[in-house]
C-alpha cells in the first residue's frame, strides 16, 4: 500500500474519538451484569455532524491507493501489440455530495458525483523482426463516480463493533490523456485499456472503503477502554457494552454496564439497574444518555465497602470557626441537659462526633426529586485519638436526604439539601441521653457528612475527549433515571 501512515492514523484516531464519545465512554474482563446502568442514544443529527467533520478523512482514505496493473494484446495498424498500464495510483478523490444514514442494522453511506484523478505509466511493444515499442504517462479522471456501502453496528467482546456488509462503486466514464509516444496510437490504446481501468479502479475504491471499516475503524473500536476514570480519583465506570444495539427511526441505542468499580472490587453488585423506558431519538439533539440510579448507587456501595464513608467531627478536623459551634468539650453547658453524667464520668475532656455507615447508602432517582437513604451509627467519643479514648454513647440514625440532579460543564451531580433523621439511642455508657435536645448538633454533623463524604461519590464526569464540548445540554428526570440530551461541538486539538 502507498497510503501515508500519518493520514491513516489520523483517520483511525478521529473515528475512535467519535466512538469513544458515543459510548460515553483496555481492560479485558467478563461482566456478569445483564441490565444496563447506562444507555447511549445516537441520533441522525450526530451522524450528519460527524460525517461533515470526517468527509476529508474519507477522501484521504480513498486517495493514494494503488490500482492493479493492466496488460493485454490489441490489434493495431502495425499488427498485434502487447500493452501495459502500470504504477496506477489514485492521486485524489473529491466528494461533493454524500449521505450517511442510520438504517435498521447500522449505517448506509452513499456518494454521488465524486471526482477521481489517477496517474499511471503506459507502454506497448510489438515483437517482430522489426521491433516497435513506445511508452509514456497517463492522466486519468472520473467526474461522476458513485459509491455505496452498508455498515453493520453490533457488540463484540463488550465493545461496539462495525463490519461492512457490501460496497459498490461505479466510476462511470473515464477521461484518459496519454503523454509521450506516438499520438496516432492514443485512441486505439485508450479503447483497449478503458474497460479494464474502470474495473480495477472500482475494485480499488471498494477495497479502500471495506478496509476503512473492517480494518481501520474496527481496530480503533477494539482499542477503546472498557473502564473510564471518573471523580473521585481511583474509581472507574465500567463501559462494557452489554447487549446488541437497538435501531429505530433516525437513531440507535446501546446498553452500557455503568457499574462503578475499582481495582480492589470484582464481586457482583447485590442490586440491579432500574428498568428504562424504550429508547427514542433525542429531541433535536445529537446524542442522549440515560443514567440510572444504579450508577451512583454502585459508587456509594463501593465507597462503603472500602470504608470511605466514615466521618469525624472534632477540633482537629474542623476549622475553629465551625468547631466552636459544637459542644466538643464535656464541660460544655449543653451536656448538663443532654447527658447529665457525661461531664462527671469524663471531666474536662475533648469530644468528637464519629459517623460510620451501618450499610451502603441507597439512592433513588424520581420524577420530582432524588432520595438518598442510609443507616448511620453516630458515636460521641471522649478523648478522641488518645489511649484513653472511650465511647460515651451511640445513636442509631436512619437518614434520608433529598437531592436534585444537575448538569454543569459536563459533570452530572446530585446536590443534597433537605434531610430527615429518625434517631434512637443505640448504647450509652453515661446513663440517660436526651438526644432530642441534640438535634441542632446532629443536623450540623450530618450535613457535614453529606457534604464531605456522600457528595463526592455523587459527581460524575461525562465521558468526553479533548476538543469536544457539550452544546445546550438538557436534563430530564424519570423514575429510576435521569436523561441527558445534548448537541456537541468538536475542535481538533492543535497537536492532533
Amino acid at each position: 500500500r502507498s497510503e501515508p501512515r500519518a493520514e491513516m492514523d489520523g483517520f483511525r484516531n478521529r473515528w475512535a474519538l467519535v466512538a469513544l464519545f458515543c459510548i460515553t465512554f483496555t481492560l479485558q474482563h467478563a461482566s456478569s451484569q445483564t441490565s444496563p446502568g447506562l444507555v447511549g442514544v445516537v441520533s441522525q443529527k450526530f451522524i450528519d455532524y460527524g460525517m461533515n467533520l470526517g468527509v476529508n478523512d474519507v477522501e484521504k482514505l480513498l486517495s493514494n491507493r494503488k490500482v492493479d496493473d493492466i496488460s493485454g494484446e490489441a490489434n493495431t495498424p502495425v499488427g498485434k501489440v502487447e500493452y501495459w498500464v502500470t504504477n496506477a495510483v489514485i492521486q485524489k478523490v473529491s466528494i461533493p455530495s454524500y449521505a450517511l444514514k442510520i438504517t435498521a442494522s447500522g449505517l448506509e453511506f452513499n456518494v454521488d458525483g465524486a471526482v477521481v484523478s489517477l496517474s499511471a505509466d503506459w507502454k506497448y511493444k510489438k515483437k517482430h523482426f522489426i521491433k516497435v515499442s513506445d511508452h509514456g504517462t497517463a492522466d486519468i479522471g472520473a467526474s461522476d463516480a458513485t459509491l455505496g456501502m452498508a455498515v453493520s453496528i453490533g457488540a463484540v467482546n463488550e465493545r461496539l463493533a462495525v463490519s461492512s456488509n457490501y460496497t459498490s462503486c461505479d466510476v462511470g466514464d473515464l477521461s484518459i490523456k496519454l503523454h509521450g509516444g506516438e499520438s496516432w496510437l492514443y485512441d486505439l490504446f485508450i479503447k483497449a485499456v478503458k474497460g479494464s481501468l474502470q474495473k480495477n479502479l472500482n475494485k480499488a475504491l471498494q477495497n479502500a472503503l471495506t478496509e476503512g471499516v473492517d480494518k481501520d475503524a474496527e481496530a480503533a473500536l477494539a482499542k477503546l477502554p472498557l473502564l473510564l476514570a471518573v471523580s473521585p480519583k481511583g474509581i472507574d465506570v465500567d463501559v462494557a457494552i452489554l447487549e446488541q444495539p437497538v435501531f429505530g427511526e433516525n437513531f440507535f441505542a446501546f446498553g452500557i454496564s455503568g457499574a462503578v468499580v475499582n481495582g480492589t472490587s470484582s464481586q457482583p453488585l447485590p442490586f440491579a439497574p432500574s428498568p428504562l423506558p424504550a429508547p427514542s431519538a433525542p429531541q433535536d439533539a445529537m446524542v442522549g444518555l440515560y443514567v440510572t440510579d444504579f450508577v451512583p448507587r454502585s459508587a456509594l456501595y463501593l465507597a462503603d465497602e472500602d470504608n470511605m464513608l466514615s466521618y469525624t467531627a472534632s477540633k482537629s478536623t474542623l476549622p475553629e470557626s465551625i468547631a466552636s459551634k459544637l459542644p466538643l468539650k464535656t464541660s460544655a453547658w449543653e451536656w448538663r441537659l443532654l447527658a447529665p453524667r457525661l461531664e462527671k464520668d469524663f471531666p474536662h475532656e475533648d469530644l468528637a462526633f464519629e459517623i460510620v455507615t451501618k450499610n451502603a447508602p441507597s439512592i433513588t432517582f424520581g420524577v420530582d426529586s432524588t432520595a438518598v437513604e442510609v443507616d448511620i451509627l453516630l458515636a460521641v467519643v471522649a478523648s478522641p485519638g488518645t489511649q484513653n479514648e472511650k465511647t460515651a454513647f451511640e445513636l442509631d440514625i436512619k437518614a434520608s436526604f433529598a437531592g436534585t440532579p444537575t448538569l454543569n460543564n459536563g459533570t452530572l451531580s446530585v446536590s443534597l439539601s433537605t434531610a430527615h433523621f429518625d434517631t434512637s439511642v443505640a448504647t450509652s455508657n453515661v446513663g440517660d441521653v436526651h438526644f432530642k435536645l441534640l438535634t441542632d448538633a446532629i443536623n450540623f454533623v450530618m450535613k457535614r457528612f453529606a457534604d464531605q463524604k456522600l457528595s463526592q461519590y455523587l459527581h460524575f464526569d461525562l465521558p468526553s475527549v479533548e476538543g469536544l464540548s457539550l452544546v445546550n445540554p438538557s436534563l430530564q428526570t424519570g423514575k429510576g433515571y435521569v436523561y441527558i440530551q445534548t448537541d456537541v461541538a468538536y475542535t481538533p486539538p492543535k497537536n492532533f
